[in-house]
């Protein structure tokens, strides 16, 4: 989501919030008699008019569908796309265009530290992360794994990734987890 998006987000939800403030204080004022108590009335003899006009249906249908189109351009706005598109790469030419697929990139980085010693399972993908291309590894460990063993792994797979795509435009992170249970054999009997 954009920073744009986020504050009218929070700008707009501020402003709902203490719309329902005002009408809750309003509803238990009501309730409690004392609504009555403030002097004078309140009319709006312009409304009643508005509402028998001719124009006043087709008013209200124009608003509903402003309304409508509002709420479904809201809804678009935050749907993010977690699919990264292809990067193209630096010997791209008008004759021909080199890509690379983040995705298969970041699975054959998480399969390549898949045999260090003390890794149990690992996955790669590639996502949209505050509008940044990133590449995110997740390697769930043994939990008396060696730490050196695993941080060299990662740090080549890291190093991989960097040269294969040669920017730094792509974010890079791992997170490393300890599984809860130690990884007991099958047992034959």
């Amino acid at each position: 989501m954009s920073r744009t998006l986020t504050v009218l987000d929070r700008v707009l939800v501020l402003v709902l919030a203490l719309a329902l403030v005002a009408l809750g204080v309003t509803a238990v004022v009501w309730q409690s008699g004392r609504l009555s108590q403030l002097h004078g009335t309140l009319r709006a003899p312009w409304l009643t008019a508005a509402t028998t006009a001719g124009w006043w249906p087709w008013a209200t249908g124009a608003t509903g569908v402003v309304l409508v189109i509002l709420a479904l351009r809201w809804i678009t706005a935050h749907i993010t796309s977690s699919k990264v598109a292809d990067v193209r790469m630096a010997g791209s030419t008008t004759a021909g265009r080199l890509t690379v697929d983040l995705g298969a990139l970041a699975t054959a980085a998480a399969a390549s530290v898949q045999d260090t010693p003390g890794v149990r399972t690992t996955s790669g993908r590639a996502l949209n992360d505050r509008g940044r291309r990133t590449i995110a590894l997740t390697i769930i460990l043994d939990p008396h794994a060696d730490l050196t063993t695993i941080t060299t792994a990662t740090d080549q797979a890291c190093t991989n990734i960097v040269t294969a795509l040669g920017d730094s435009a792509t974010a890079l992170r791992v997170h490393l987890r300890t599984a809860r249970t130690t990884k007991t054999s099958p047992r034959v009997t």
